[in-house]
């Protein structure tokens, strides 16, 4: 079982978690719609050992879900809408807004996650606060949150798993890149 991650950071937004997984990063924000970060981290990692794949939530008891999202709130609407996003996606997309249960705010974190679109300003405080730390050009360590000026070590607490430090850098780099490129080709 994943262990979940206690984050207060201000930049933090649940769904970096799981890309490159598109199916559980839209799933976290379908969760997310009309609660809190820190009711969706209670149930999230549990929901995704239970189903791992969009088939197997698909197939899902309904009131078995029910009973696993109840804190979130809408348990009812959200069990039915999870299980048709599951069968929707299992069975292809052209368009993500036309997935059950993808409104605003997940086809707005997928256009920054997926397309790399930082063209528009997302309405969602969240989205707007990850994209401006996607163009800051420090390293965050994410136990203690300081800047890290040396990848090997953090000063404040040294924490020194340099994958998982790196992990936030290599993203935005890599986000950075592919828009400079896009930018290059038009």
């Amino acid at each position: 079982m994943q262990k979940e991650p206690k984050f207060d950071f201000k930049y933090d937004i649940l769904e970096t978690h799981f890309v490159p997984d598109r199916f559980k990063v839209l799933i976290s924000c379908i969760l997310l719609n009309r609660t809190t970060r820190k009711q969706v981290d209670k149930v999230i990692y549990r929901l995704f050992d239970t189903y791992q794949t969009p088939n197997e939530l698909s197939r899902a008891d309904q009131n078995y879900l029910k009973d696993m999202i109840r804190p979130l709130g809408f348990y009812n609407r959200r069990s039915k809408t999870l299980i048709e996003f599951a069968k929707a996606f299992d069975n292809g997309f052209d368009d993500v807004r036309s997935l059950p249960g993808v409104g605003e705010y997940a086809h707005d974190a997928y256009r920054i996650l997926f397309l790399n679109d930082l063209s528009f300003e997302p309405k969602d405080k969240a989205l707007k606060n990850f994209i401006k730390f996607i163009d800051m050009d420090f390293t965050i360590c994410p136990t203690c949150y300081e800047e890290l000026r040396h990848l090997d070590q953090c000063e404040w607490c040294g924490w020194s798993d340099i994958a998982k430090v790196c992990r936030w850098n290599i993203s935005k780099l890599s986000l950075k890149s592919q828009l400079r490129q896009k930018q290059q080709i038009t």
